[in-house]
Protein backbone atom coordinates (compact mmCIF):
# COMPACT_ATOMS: atom_id res chain seq x y z
CA UNK A 1 0.00 0.00 0.00
CA UNK A 2 3.35 2.72 0.82
CA UNK A 3 4.49 2.07 -2.57
CA UNK A 4 0.45 2.91 -4.24
CA UNK A 5 0.67 6.09 -2.19
CA UNK A 6 4.19 6.72 -3.24
CA UNK A 7 3.61 6.04 -6.87
CA UNK A 8 0.19 8.35 -7.00
CA UNK A 9 1.95 11.19 -5.49
CA UNK A 10 4.84 11.07 -7.72
CA UNK A 11 2.05 10.88 -10.78
CA UNK A 12 0.29 13.67 -8.97
CA UNK A 13 3.93 16.08 -9.26
CA UNK A 14 4.91 14.83 -12.38
CA UNK A 15 1.28 15.61 -14.58
CA UNK A 16 1.27 19.06 -12.28
CA UNK A 17 4.77 20.25 -13.65
CA UNK A 18 3.53 19.04 -16.64
CA UNK A 19 0.69 21.27 -16.56
CA UNK A 20 2.92 24.18 -14.91
CA UNK A 21 5.16 23.84 -18.22
CA UNK A 22 2.29 23.63 -21.01
CA UNK A 23 0.21 26.98 -19.37
CA UNK A 24 3.86 28.50 -19.08
CA UNK A 25 4.05 28.15 -22.75
CA UNK A 26 1.00 29.32 -24.15
CA UNK A 27 1.14 32.41 -21.78
CA UNK A 28 4.63 33.47 -23.54
CA UNK A 29 3.03 32.41 -26.70
CA UNK A 30 -0.02 34.73 -25.56
CA UNK A 31 2.62 37.55 -24.58
CA UNK A 32 4.50 37.31 -27.20
CA UNK A 33 1.22 37.91 -29.57
CA UNK A 34 -0.11 40.29 -28.11
CA UNK A 35 3.32 42.47 -28.06
CA UNK A 36 3.64 42.24 -32.35
CA UNK A 37 0.25 43.24 -32.43
CA UNK A 38 1.18 46.71 -30.58
CA UNK A 39 4.26 46.88 -31.89
CA UNK A 40 2.37 46.87 -35.18
CA UNK A 41 -0.33 49.24 -33.61
CA UNK A 42 2.04 51.91 -32.67
CA UNK A 43 4.06 51.76 -36.00
CA UNK A 44 0.87 52.24 -38.17
CA UNK A 45 -0.30 54.63 -36.36
CA UNK A 46 2.90 56.75 -35.92
CA UNK A 47 3.42 56.29 -39.73
CA UNK A 48 -0.39 57.95 -40.32
CA UNK A 49 0.16 60.75 -37.99
CA UNK A 50 3.74 61.71 -39.41
CA UNK A 51 1.79 61.36 -43.09
CA UNK A 52 -0.91 63.55 -42.05
CA UNK A 53 1.36 66.14 -40.90
CA UNK A 54 3.16 65.77 -44.01
CA UNK A 55 6.21 64.56 -42.66
CA UNK A 56 8.90 62.25 -44.01
CA UNK A 57 10.45 59.78 -41.82
CA UNK A 58 12.38 56.59 -43.34
CA UNK A 59 12.02 54.33 -40.44
CA UNK A 60 9.71 54.11 -38.21
CA UNK A 61 9.41 51.16 -35.51
CA UNK A 62 8.69 50.24 -31.87
CA UNK A 63 10.03 47.43 -29.72
CA UNK A 64 7.17 47.09 -27.42
CA UNK A 65 5.83 50.50 -26.58
CA UNK A 66 9.49 52.07 -27.23
CA UNK A 67 9.33 54.12 -30.40
CA UNK A 68 12.81 54.66 -32.61
CA UNK A 69 13.10 57.25 -35.72
CA UNK A 70 15.81 56.82 -38.21
CA UNK A 71 16.73 58.29 -41.63
CA UNK A 72 17.04 61.61 -43.18
CA UNK A 73 14.25 63.93 -42.84
CA UNK A 74 14.10 67.80 -44.63
CA UNK A 75 14.77 69.59 -41.65
CA UNK A 76 15.54 70.81 -37.94
CA UNK A 77 11.84 71.27 -37.90
CA UNK A 78 10.61 68.07 -39.43
CA UNK A 79 12.83 66.36 -36.97
CA UNK A 80 11.43 67.88 -33.73
CA UNK A 81 8.23 67.77 -35.49
CA UNK A 82 8.46 64.07 -35.96
CA UNK A 83 9.51 63.54 -32.49
CA UNK A 84 6.52 65.05 -30.56
CA UNK A 85 4.08 63.88 -32.97
CA UNK A 86 5.34 60.39 -32.33
CA UNK A 87 5.67 60.38 -28.36
CA UNK A 88 2.19 62.38 -28.31
CA UNK A 89 0.19 59.22 -29.25
CA UNK A 90 -1.70 57.10 -26.90
CA UNK A 91 0.43 54.22 -25.89
CA UNK A 92 3.87 55.60 -26.71
CA UNK A 93 6.19 55.33 -23.69
CA UNK A 94 9.24 56.59 -25.38
CA UNK A 95 10.96 57.94 -28.67
CA UNK A 96 14.77 57.64 -29.84
CA UNK A 97 15.42 60.54 -32.34
CA UNK A 98 18.49 59.01 -34.35
CA UNK A 99 16.86 60.71 -37.51
CA UNK A 100 19.35 63.46 -39.33
CA UNK A 101 18.51 66.46 -41.52
CA UNK A 102 19.33 65.67 -44.95
CA UNK A 103 22.11 67.65 -47.20
CA UNK A 104 23.24 69.35 -43.52
CA UNK A 105 26.89 70.70 -43.18
CA UNK A 106 28.94 67.88 -41.55
CA UNK A 107 28.01 67.83 -37.76
CA UNK A 108 30.49 68.25 -35.18
CA UNK A 109 30.00 64.72 -32.73
CA UNK A 110 29.38 67.26 -29.84
CA UNK A 111 26.38 68.73 -31.86
CA UNK A 112 22.67 67.89 -30.31
CA UNK A 113 20.79 68.30 -32.83
CA UNK A 114 23.02 64.92 -34.21
CA UNK A 115 23.00 63.14 -30.90
CA UNK A 116 20.48 60.12 -30.72
CA UNK A 117 18.28 61.01 -27.42
CA UNK A 118 15.08 59.66 -25.96
CA UNK A 119 12.26 61.76 -25.36
CA UNK A 120 9.93 60.71 -22.49
CA UNK A 121 6.12 62.22 -23.30
CA UNK A 122 4.31 63.85 -20.19
CA UNK A 123 1.99 61.91 -18.70
CA UNK A 124 -1.18 63.61 -18.49
CA UNK A 125 -3.91 62.92 -16.33
CA UNK A 126 -7.52 61.70 -18.06
CA UNK A 127 -10.26 64.77 -17.38
CA UNK A 128 -12.11 64.28 -14.55
CA UNK A 129 -9.66 61.93 -12.52
CA UNK A 130 -8.54 63.96 -9.30
CA UNK A 131 -4.97 63.07 -7.98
Amino acid sequence: MGRTIASARWRLRATLLIGGVLLALVASFAVATQKRHIEDDLSTRARAALEERGITVEHVEFEGRDGVLRGAVASHGDRLAAVEIVSSLRGVRAVVDEMVVRNDPAPSPEDPQTTPRVVEPQIHDPPGSTT
